[in-house]
């Protein structure tokens, strides 16, 4: 792809971004309202989260990519020459928001789950993004769908890679739930549960179509397990066994209120 068709690919997917990003505040700061918390300082939060999403995930992405002696140090600066590592940057902002959390001592898991709608609305728009600018959603899953789907404009962008229907499916799947947390907020038991909710149901969709004929079922890599397949299995264990931790805390809390 050209150095033109690719920055048109990178302004395409940096618009779907932006929006997500502004939709993800919008609809953070609607939960601060609703539960009376703190506004101002969920949304610093918000701008740490950002920061730290942004360095994570282009340090992991330039990591992975440029290993070795030869690495040139710029390569994190040229956002046309790849896309960023989803992982780094998630587990970038997840450092960044527990410093911050446990500085400014706010509620833990209350606070966390403030973020789980805006995370799915914000998945919801970015893997849109990602469909129109024709970029893969995760390149080391091995997607290969023999689906062809036309794109609105498609004369227009004709020298953009094919749309992968992956991200529609991912994009389709995030709203689903999107919605689902709308309703598991509503019917809350225990603190965190919407935030491990997210985390759960996120983590399935992704490792569920990594191994559907949609994706052509491609759970290894040269006789090995991908590296995502391992990660999105533990995260499945890590929220489950949260939500049972903290479903038994909030139980037991309530027995010796009562």
């Amino acid at each position: 792809m050209s150095f033109g068709a690719n920055m048109l690919s990178v302004g395409i997917l940096g618009l779907f971004v932006s929006a997500a990003l502004g939709t993800g505040v919008v609809v953070v700061r609607h939960e601060v309202r609703a539960s009376g918390g703190d506004e101002d300082r969920i949304l610093d939060l918000c701008f740490w989260l950002l920061i730290g999403a942004i360095i994570g995930a282009r340090l992991f992405d330039v990591a992975q990519r440029s290993a070795g002696p030869a690495a040139d140090p710029l390569e994190i600066f040229r956002f046309w020459n790849g896309s960023s590592f989803y992982y780094g940057g998630a587990a970038a902002a997840v450092a960044a928001g527990a410093i911050f959390i446990k500085r400014n001592r706010l509620p833990l898991w209350n606070t966390t789950d403030l973020f789980g709608p805006a995370l799915a609305i914000g998945h919801f728009l970015v893997y849109f993004g990602l469909f129109f600018s024709g970029q893969s959603p995760n390149e080391s899953f091995g997607f290969s769908p023999n689906l062809v789907i036309a794109r609105p404009g498609d004369g227009l962008l004709g020298s953009l890679p094919r749309p992968n229907p992956v991200a529609l499916y991912l994009a389709c799947g995030s709203f689903l739930i999107f919605a689902i947390l709308l309703i598991v907020k509503k019917r809350r038991r225990f603190d965190g549960q919407v935030f491990w909710t997210f985390t759960l149901l996120n983590s399935g969709l992704q490792l569920g179509l990594a191994v559907s004929d949609f994706s052509g079922g491609r759970l290894l890599y040269g006789g090995e397990l991908l590296p995502e397949t391992v990660l999105n299995a533990l995260i499945i264990a890590v929220s489950l066994a949260m939500m049972i931790i903290l479903n038994r805390r909030a139980r037991q809390a309530a027995q010796w209120l009562n």
